[in-house]
């Protein structure tokens, strides 16, 4: 009897899980942790591509006797992300994208050379390190996924008590960065509590008043935080991405629109309904209008992307930041319309 596409589907997912609980149980064997943690990434992507069709995975010409048996050529690693977002309309950050790159490079590295690595409990704090910048964007993937992934929920909460488990091993880096992290502190730097590896180590660069950009000394995980001032309770607020487009003020638990929160960052008032060149949408995570002016840079209230430039479509006449030049827009369109398009005659 022929596989159903579903069980194709759980038995990659099972796969890929396999690799990375193999590469978190033994962090301190450098190169199947490394390798190990890429290939279970690589094979959850292409999860995600197969659930919606076998073909999406292939490279070249589709053959639905060879995939069944196995006998195909997969896409490359790096394709498949830009393969989800457009054949699927995925969601998926830049900051995902080269965070997986990057795995993949040390990845290719150990496999098809060698990788620049040692035994060192400091060596085995960077190789963790980048578990937890790859699980910390995977596992985001993992939540906006819910629904495809219902059924391998256990092993996801497994992996991911593993992983902090794991956390020991940047005791080491942490130690080392102490008196540096210390020093940045007296001069008047901000520290922050790093999202990925949980360690007070993340240092804040402000981009405007309300805005910061923050990396980690310990894992390197680059983040950003926006400062609101709430309207109802004029108490501050830090929030690093809008759920649902709403968020509530965690001290009054008021809950504010895209609109407020452009507003209570300092922007202008724009009113959506205008049109024109007032209207500004982010690409980077296909919002909405989202997107204010604060100071010099352009920012999406949604993602917290920025840019110091907003780029206009030159047939919808709104613009957007995330998206390039849009050049041949008139015809082409932009990231929120198709454009006047080709005639036919």
């Amino acid at each position: 009897m022929a596989k159903k596409e579903k069980d194709f589907f759980n038995d990659l997912v099972n796969n890929a899980f396999d690799f990375l609980e193999k590469a978190a149980v033994d962090a301190t064997n450098h190169q199947n942790a490394v390798i190990f943690f890429c290939t279970g990434i690589e094979l959850i992507l292409k999860a995600r591509l197969l659930k919606e069709h076998w073909s999406l995975i292939v490279d070249g010409e589709p053959d639905k006797r060879k995939f069944e048996s196995g006998e195909f050529k997969s896409i490359n690693f790096k394709d498949l992300i830009p393969r989800i977002r457009k054949s699927l309309g995925e969601t998926i950050s830049d900051d995902a994208k080269n965070c997986f790159d990057l795995m993949a490079n040390h990845r290719n590295k150990m496999v098809h050379f060698f990788h620049e690595g040692s035994s060192d409990p400091v060596a085995t704090g960077k190789i963790v390190a980048e578990q937890y910048r790859g699980w910390f964007f995977l596992k985001k993937l993992f939540d906006a996924w819910g629904e495809i992934f219902e059924g391998h929920h256990q092993r996801i909460n497994k992996l991911d008590g593993t992983l902090k488990k794991n956390s020991k091993f940047l005791n080491a880096s942490f130690d080392i960065l102490k008196p540096e992290i210390k020093a940045l502190v007296d001069n008047g730097a901000v520290v922050k509590i790093c999202r990925s590896c949980n360690y007070k180590s993340a240092i804040a660069e402000n981009i405007v008043d309300t805005i910061l950009e923050i990396e980690c000394k310990v894992c390197s995980h680059r983040d950003t935080i926006a400062i609101a001032n709430c309207e109802e309770c004029n108490k501050k607020f830090e929030y690093y991405e809008l759920e649902n487009e709403q968020i509530s003020c965690p001290h009054c638990e008021v809950e504010f629109s895209i609109e407020d929160m452009k507003r209570m960052l300092g922007g202008p008032i724009v009113d959506p309904f205008d049109g024109g060149d007032d209207v500004v949408n982010c690409a980077n995570c296909q919002g909405l209008n989202s997107v204010v002016k604060l100071d010099k840079v352009h920012v999406c209230v949604i993602c917290l992307y920025y840019e110091d430039h907003v780029a206009y479509c030159d047939w919808c006449s709104e613009g957007e930041i995330g998206g390039g030049e849009l050049l041949s827009s008139y015809v082409n369109g932009c990231d929120f319309c198709d454009g006047r398009g080709i005639d036919d005659d």
